[in-house]
């Protein structure tokens, strides 16, 4: 649970973007998806620590204030209530993610170099 006073020294940055998971490219399909994400603003794609693949929106929260605290805050989803500053970006240690895409060529030139592509367009991840 969120100390609301520890948020005090943030600009609300958990509060302004959403990530939702989706599979790891393994098929033409989850690949040519991701090439799509990719190629709209605000949008990212990353991998945790945990090997998780995540859709991200770079979109801030409709009850974030100007003063960067929640405007909804005794009212807020339980997703809000239950989140950790032990993940947070800014207290939280090392990074939210392994690898974080920008852009389609950043995908590309990873998935070249950590995957190879089999028979009727499928992916396999390369051996360490």
């Amino acid at each position: 649970m969120v100390d609301k006073k520890t948020c005090d020294k943030c600009n609300g940055m958990c509060c302004r973007y959403i990530a939702t998971s989706i599979d790891e490219p393994t098929t033409e399909d989850e690949y040519e998806y991701i090439r799509w994400f990719l190629l709209h603003e605000k949008v990212t794609v990353y991998i945790d620590d945990e090997d998780d693949w995540y859709l991200e929106f770079l979109t801030p929260c409709k009850m974030l204030g100007e003063d960067n605290k929640c405007q909804y805050y005794e009212e807020r989803p339980n997703i809000c209530r239950e989140y950790s500053t032990e993940n947070c970006e800014l207290y939280g240690e090392g990074d939210a993610f392994k690898v974080k895409f920008r852009t389609l060529e950043e995908f590309e030139a990873y998935m070249k170099k950590n995957y190879t592509e089999g028979s009727q367009k499928t992916f396999k991840k390369k051996e360490d």
